[in-house]
């Protein structure tokens, strides 16, 4: 007896545990349910209007200009953080550094452009373009091995290494492209120079070289799209605008100028001090650089030994003698 019930115990648990797991097995089964989340622009068009019409007056008042760099892929997004739809409202420049984009993003710059008022720029760095250089340079190297004990074959043209300046001319041309290919507001270049004025005369002409290769290629394509927006990040206070008024002054060793060395004389309490001349990036007062747009700065430039300068600050009205100027 007792065994024929242990029999209908185990038949029961059994038949329960086929049951059990035919229903898991239905219930877990996936299946997929679409969600649609009512936008702003569905639920009160009105006020979504009104919003972005308010975002708009806004980027045309007088406020604290709001520059964003969007570290972008070339890729469709993968995700939010990938849109550019999704920065802040109060951004008023976007700079993107991949200027390639996908067609998403080529969208969503017109719409961003035509909502919020927003603009969208791209970078050309000149460091990113030399470092591409050298890569390529090593590749080429690499590729060309010098052979010993032969003489040299004779080189096809096409087939030499390019030169740093040409190479940096055709890598700005082909990036300047993308300024009307994907209708962009403007370009935000990235260069930094060493100061002209601690220049000899063979390295002022090699740095003459090396800013034409990268800037003129930006200029001429400016020229192409005068309501293009132009922004310069690094040392625009040594870019050689006119390159005879800089070589006259760097020839000029008496005459104060950026990166000159002078020591002046108080005429109030006959004071003694002394300091270098530089650009207002590399001013550092506690170390003795002063900036050449400072009131000083402004008061000593093109002047010489044993003049007297007035120097009218915000501590009042003062006046120098300059007694040595030193140009390296």
């Amino acid at each position: 007896m007792m065994k024929m019930k242990n029999n209908i115990f185990k038949t029961i648990l059994l038949a329960a545990a086929a049951v059990s797991s035919a229903s898991c097995s239905e219930w877990t089964e996936p299946e997929s349910v679409g969600f649609h989340y009512t936008t702003l622009e569905e639920k009160n068009p009105e006020l979504y209007k009104a919003y972005f019409q308010s975002i708009r007056d806004y980027r045309d008042s007088d406020h604290k200009v709001v520059i964003a760099k969007f570290d972008n892929k070339a890729t469709t997004p993968a995700g939010r953080a990938e849109h550019i739809t999704c920065l802040p409202d109060s951004v008023d420049y976007i700079i993107l550094y991949n200027p390639e984009v996908s067609a998403a993003i080529a969208d969503e710059m017109r719409e961003v452009r035509e909502l919020k008022g927003q603009k969208v720029l791209y970078q050309i760095e000149y460091k990113t373009i030399e470092n591409e250089y050298k890569d390529y340079a090593e590749a080429w190297n690499d590729a060309h091995p010098p052979v010993e004990g032969e003489e040299a074959a004779p080189v096809d043209p096409a087939d030499t290494l390019i030169s740093l300046n040409n190479y940096v001319s055709e890598a700005v041309k082909a990036r300047t492209a993308y300024l009307s290919e994907y209708g962009y507001d403007g370009v935000n270049i990235v260069f930094s120079t060493k100061n002209p004025a601690s220049c000899t005369e063979e390295a002022l002409a090699e740095l003459k070289a090396a800013q034409a290769a990268f800037l003129a290629p930006i200029a001429e394509a400016l020229a192409a799209n005068p309501d293009a927006l132009v922004f310069f990040e690094g040392t625009p206070q040594f870019v050689l605008e006119n390159a005879e008024i800089v070589e006259n002054e760097v020839r000029d060793k008496s005459t104060v100028g950026i990166g000159s060395r002078v020591k002046v004389q108080d005429l109030e309490d006959g004071s003694e001090d002394e300091f270098q001349l530089v650009g207002s990036q590399e001013a550092n007062p506690m170390l003795g650089r002063i900036s050449d747009d400072s009131p000083i700065g402004r008061g000593l430039l093109g002047h010489k030994k044993d003049e007297v300068v007035t120097v009218e600050a915000p501590a009042g009205t003062m006046q120098f003698r300059i007694l040595s100027v030193e140009n390296d």
